[in-house]
């Protein structure tokens, strides 16, 4: 999964969009116009590294949201991040051991400094600049009543650690805050023949930086249409689904759930993300190419498999025909 950039006109049409990472899991947080109308863009991404962690991510792109460079700054998630009066860049996040984590770079990305601020239960989620040349940051942190609590810290100019910070937590206690489910994915497009081995994964987020469980159900054909549960409760967030000649027939719903064990139930969840596919039965005799399809800004070549007979003139007249039997897939 890449993360993305989009712009859109006034009309609300899509202009252009763009992708950016590996093949690995990669996101974007936050987006701003920098002061040469390109975008500085920050998140995270495990596509760069042997280590397939985190890494807080920046990327610069132009006007039209071509990339000009990106950079990773170590194991974390970047939350927010502004350009500066001197032209680079401030980002805002937190680091692999839960501590809130400010990275100031020059216009070209690279670090001038770095500072973590906490004792390992805290984030930060937003920076701006303040009159004073400083930074104020804000976020959570887990306070004196052992409670998620909302955390603001003020950094002098240049974050140096010897420069010190204020920092002030909310007196009143919370409750923390629960996992939310960003996204949820497979990796080849629905529909597929039956005997296909489909990867499902989903992604969550917890403020609270709380330790994960995942449970994947399923229901289709092969359960009745009933909600059955395929994958237990764990901390692995992705399931293989093997599927088989039960599949086939109706469509299919794959849900997946989370919950960090402090709000909801042991046997209850969360968040919950449901999505639909379909596999079907590789029976049909003949191929048809039908054209191209548009997918993340590639052209793909878009095929039927059909029990029906066509010449390539008539082919473009049935493609819509609902009684036609046929199924499309793209290369």
């Amino acid at each position: 999964m890449d993360g993305g950039l989009i712009e859109i006109d006034s009309d609300g049409n899509v202009a252009w969009n763009k992708t950016f990472g590996g093949a690995d899991y990669d996101s974007c947080a936050e987006v701003m116009q920098t002061n040469d109308s390109g975008f500085i863009i920050t998140g995270r991404t495990r596509s760069f590294g042997s280590d397939h962690n985190n890494k807080l991510w920046l990327i610069k792109t132009n006007s039209m949201g071509n990339e000009e460079w990106n950079r990773t700054y170590g194991d974390g998630v970047g939350s927010s991040v502004q350009q500066t009066t001197d032209g680079g860049y401030v980002v805002a996040g937190y680091s692999s051991n839960n501590r809130g984590w400010l990275i100031k770079t020059d216009f070209n990305g690279i670090e001038q400094w770095n500072k973590t601020v906490g004792s390992g239960d805290g984030w930060f989620g937003s920076v701006c600049k303040t009159i004073d040349g400083g930074y104020i940051v804000a976020g959570g942190a887990r306070g004196p009543s052992g409670f998620q609590e909302v955390w603001l810290v003020k950094l002098k100019s240049k974050g140096a650690a010897d420069e010190g910070e204020n920092v002030s937590v909310a007196k009143e206690p919370k409750n923390g805050h629960e996992p939310t489910i960003i996204n949820m994915n497979h990796d080849l497009l629905s529909p597929q023949t039956s005997g296909i081995k489909i990867t499902w994964t989903a992604d969550a987020t917890d403020p609270d930086g709380d330790p994960l469980l995942y449970r994947f159900l399923l229901s289709g054909p092969r359960t009745g249409n009933e909600w059955q549960e395929v994958k237990g409760w764990s901390s692995s967030n992705t399931w293989v689904w093997d599927t088989t000649a039960e599949d086939v027939g109706e469509k299919n719903q794959v849900a997946v759930e989370v919950r960090d064990g402090k709000h909801a139930g042991e046997e209850s969840y969360d968040d919950r993300k449901e999505s639909e596919y379909y596999s079907i039965k590789d029976d049909l005799p003949n191929t048809y190419l039908a054209g191209t399809v548009l997918i993340n800004g590639q052209d793909y070549e878009a095929y039927i498999k059909t029990n029906a007979t066509f010449t390539k003139e008539s082919l473009g007249r049935n493609i819509n025909d609902m009684a036609l039997r046929c199924f499309m897939w793209v290369n």
